[in-house]
């Protein structure tokens, strides 16, 4: 296989340059922030989520077992 690359060759530049620079654990570039449109959310936030969640699927499992009944008394 020849070493050398002539004109013709397709050489991805993307790729080695993405090769030689350093990564951060999220494989971001060092030195490049993502862009996010918002911040992440607080904990706060993130807790009163998962408690209106649970609310939801208390309620959904209410509703679930109240079509059971019905269906039981139906057949």
């Amino acid at each position: 296989m020849a070493s050398q690359f002539d004109d013709t060759d397709f050489v991805d530049r993307d790729f080695q340059q993405s090769k030689e620079s350093p990564d951060d654990s999220r494989g971001q570039p060092v030195g490049r922030s993502p862009q996010q449109p918002h911040p992440p959310p607080t904990r706060e936030d993130l807790e009163a989520k998962v408690g209106d969640t649970q609310m939801r699927l208390a309620e959904l499992r209410r509703q679930q077992e109240e079509l059971e009944r019905q269906r039981v008394a139906l057949e």
